[in-house]
């Protein structure tokens, strides 16, 4: 069993041989070690900040030679900071706290880190940020000098915007910086709780997954749960990770990732918690995704995912009486859904199925605005032939008096053509029919068929089998002529056709209501000598069920 990770250390902050005054904002006092006010390992550094005000004191650290990295690793540095006048910095849009990323002193540029009405403030305390420096030198808050060259770092600086002057103590305090991935690595046998704890260690501080309360956990950065050649089980219930808001990372860079095929991640009642909106007004830039990339054992059991990224199955998950509430798209990959709710999905499609047979009994709420806007995404189905899907879920629009899902409801009408915010979209290509069988219960869909093929929907199917058989032998008769109606003689639904060579004849159709059947059944067969084998005739007694599929079995008596 192990908790890792692969970041390097930028500085420990175990001494103050690397810091100084920040370049440009020299107000403050010389950056000093602390073994009295920090967060990992024993020691950080502090600075005085006298009679600064507003962003005239500052510190940085110089690494002492140039990192480079470029293109989408998603790498970042992750800083522990903290500003211990916490109700005076200004907001988080105002710079309450900056952290710059310098090519030399001096040429930095800085980002909004976080600020008075960033959590944990105005409480105050630690906080690690991670900061991906491509995203930095493309938008920066500040600058000094000229700023950040792309792939050139070597300089952290860390930067309050102060509401007045604090003439006592050390405000501003620095803890180890490390750069990398920001990946949290579990292999072998481990829960949530391991995972944090291995994070949490005093002289670790990775600040990955950050334990917050009892069951309940801060996460950013990459969870690789195994990895391509270590697996891991990971089993856990009754848990909340909360994906903290990272406004400075690039997209992906927030994700879970499940690497091994002979790995086994179960997990029951456990929520995790995205960000619906990010401190800079607009959704968040990496809200947390999920992926099988392997097909390994996942089963999540009456779970609640909120406001998370896209998620990405295998066909050895499973998914069951669990809640998707305005995440992003999700592909089922073979997944078994059952009994799901997917509420106000964030994307045009809230589940792209390849196997309708594993989604049964889910409920599908659409947000009411997405335009185009759909519950499920069929694909593409080229068979040249006949197939038919069962539809077993039932639909909601979210809203009244909106147009997406069309009210989710409409007629079962053959060669239906449904809108571009129909409930079902699916190409049928030229030469294929498609039949979407609606079972009992279940929501009759909108369904938009982008292709030529031809596209069927029937209501609430339920199938009448008779199967005839010898009252002796109770083997099955075949060639028996069958021909059942109902009581009332308005509907025929077998008329005059041959048992099969298992004895049986079937009607599948819709009924408003259970109806009593009519009708007779009768066979001469041929026996093993030269003549027919005769059975006496026998009337059919049942009822046929509009809820479910009926078996009825008529036993003929031998006419000697």
């Amino acid at each position: 069993m192990a908790v890792t990770t692969n970041l390097s250390v930028f500085d420990a902050a175990d001494s103050s041989g690397k810091w100084a005054e920040l370049a440009g904002h020299l107000s403050g006092g010389a950056p000093a070690a602390t073994s009295e006010n920090y967060w990992q390992n024993g020691t950080a550094v502090d600075q005085s900040t006298g009679q600064a005000v507003g962003t005239s004191a500052g510190m940085q650290c110089d690494f002492g030679s140039t990192l480079s990295w470029t293109g989408s690793s998603k790498w970042v540095f992750l800083t522990w900071s903290k500003y211990d006048a916490a109700t005076n910095i200004q907001t988080w849009a105002n710079g309450g706290f900056r952290i710059g990323i310098g090519t030399s002193s001096g040429n930095m540029d800085f980002v909004n880190a976080y600020g008075s009405d960033f959590s944990p403030y105005p409480a105050g305390g630690w906080i690690s940020v991670a900061i991906d420096p491509e995203v930095a030198f493309a938008s920066p808050d500040a600058s000094d000098g000229s700023g950040l060259t792309s792939g050139s770092y070597r300089v952290i600086g860390f930067l309050p915007n102060t509401l007045a002057k604090v003439t006592k103590g050390s405000p501003i305090v620095a803890d180890i910086i490390r750069y990398g991935r920001g990946d949290i690595v579990v292999t072998g046998t481990e829960t949530f709780s391991s995972m944090a704890t291995a994070d949490n260690t005093a002289t670790v501080r990775w600040g990955l997954f950050i334990p917050k309360a009892t069951g309940i956990y801060e996460w950013k950065g990459l969870m690789s749960l195994g990895t391509s050649g270590t697996a891991v089980s990971l089993t856990d219930a009754n848990k909340t990770i909360l994906v903290q808001d990272t406004p400075r990372v690039s997209a992906g860079f927030n994700k879970i990732e499940v690497s091994n095929a002979s790995s086994t991640v179960s997990l029951d009642s456990v929520t995790i918690q995205g960000v619906q909106t990010s401190i800079t007004g607009s959704s968040p830039i990496s809200p947390g995704d999920f992926e099988a990339v392997a097909n390994a054992n996942i089963t999540f059991t009456s779970c609640t995912f909120v406001d998370l990224g896209t998620f990405i199955f295998q066909s050895n998950s499973e998914i069951i009486g669990s809640i998707f509430r305005r995440c992003e798209a999700i592909t089922q990959g073979g997944a078994t859904f059952t009994d799901c709710f997917f509420i106000n999905s964030a994307a045009s499609t809230a589940l792209t199925v390849n196997d309708a047979s594993v989604v049964t009994g889910c409920t599908f709420v659409g947000n009411g605005t997405t335009s185009p806007g759909h519950a499920v995404d069929l694909g593409t189905i080229n068979t040249g032939g006949s197939v038919t899907i069962n539809w077993t879920n039932e639909l909601d629009n979210g809203t009244t008096n909106q147009s997406v899902w069309e009210g989710s409801t409409q007629s079962p009408t053959a060669g239906t053509q449904g809108s571009a915010n129909s409930a079902i979209t699916v190409n049928v290509v030229s030469g294929t029919a498609l039949k979407i069988a609606v079972g009992s219960g279940a929501t009759i869909p909108t369904v938009q068929n982008t292709g030529t093929g031809t596209l069927e929907i029937t209501a609430n199917e339920v199938t009448l089998t008779i199967t005839v058989q010898d009252i002796i032998t109770n083997s099955p008769i075949e060639g028996a002529m069958v021909y059942c109606r109902n009581s009332g003689a308005t509907a025929t639904y077998i008329d005059k056709v041959e048992t099969n060579s298992s004895g049986q004849v079937s009607f599948t159709g819709s009924l408003g209501s259970a109806q009593t059947l009519a009708g007779s059944v009768r066979a001469a067969t041929p026996d093993t000598h030269a003549y027919s084998k005769h059975y006496k005739s026998s009337p059919i007694v049942g009822t046929f069920s509009n809820l479910n599929d009926t078996n009825i079995t008529i036993s003929l008596i031998p006419d000697e």
